[in-house]
């Protein structure tokens, strides 16, 4: 079975789950009874592994839909203190 996409100009798009090879090329809304035509749209095939399909599905939306940002990116981090190379102020407090 196959989910095919019919185009009422009423309704809008209406989707028929047929055999495959099986679909004509109008169908009768059930809403107005009206023909709608068939729509030839590109099957859901995934490829790639889910890693690629996540970046490439969060890049698509970050198109429409940008994330809000309301602090600069990554861990803040106190400064480091270098060990001072002198023995007897090596264990005093960091100002």
């Amino acid at each position: 079975m196959a989910t095919y996409e019919f185009l009422c100009p009423r309704d809008g798009v209406i989707t028929a789950r047929l055999p495959v090879g099986r679909a004509p090329a109008s169908l009768t809304c059930p809403e107005c009874d009206d023909p709608a035509r068939r729509l030839f749209s590109l099957p859901q095939v995934l490829t790639g592994d889910s890693r690629s399909r996540r970046i490439i599905a969060a890049t698509e939306a970050s198109a429409s839909e940008p994330a809000v940002v309301t602090a600069l990116p990554g861990r803040h981090r106190p400064p480091t203190r270098r060990p001072s190379a002198d023995p007897r102020t090596a264990k005093l407090p960091a100002p």
